[in-house]
């Protein structure tokens, strides 16, 4: 009977650390997989605003590389407009000229119509 004893007293301790075994070993291999998923998350968090701060920046880029365009554009066009302004003053001005010349010998023949007119009623009389 003692043998019987020891050996259910053998098996209950055996029973009892390899539960504990068991148990630590279990406990040991979930934190070792919480640890690695931690670790995975983060590097993806990392890998995430890597990707985030790549494309933040490509697209600085982007918008001032739009803008250079934009302001080497806008500048062609301001000096096509300014050329194309003093034409039309310069034009302008050469109409104006003309234009004063024209009334100037208008009047000039209108003076002469009329002294001429004046001559042709003094022959009459």
């Amino acid at each position: 009977m003692f043998y019987a004893i020891a050996i259910i007293v053998s098996l209950a301790l055996g029973g009892g650390v390899s539960y504990f075994i068991a148990k630590h070993s279990i406990e040991k291999r979930l934190g070792d997989a919480k640890n690695i998923a931690e670790k995975s998350i983060k590097d993806a968090e990392e890998k995430a605003s890597a990707i985030k701060k790549e494309a933040v920046l490509e697209a600085k880029e982007e918008v001032l590389k739009i803008k250079q365009n934009l302001k080497t554009n806008t500048k062609k066009e301001e000096t096509k407009f300014k050329k194309w302004k003093q034409e039309f003053l310069k034009k302008k001005r050469i109409l104006t000229v003309k234009m004063m010349h024209s009334t100037k010998r208008c009047n000039q023949l209108t003076m002469q119509k009329q002294s001429l007119k004046t001559k042709n009623k003094n022959l009459k009389m």
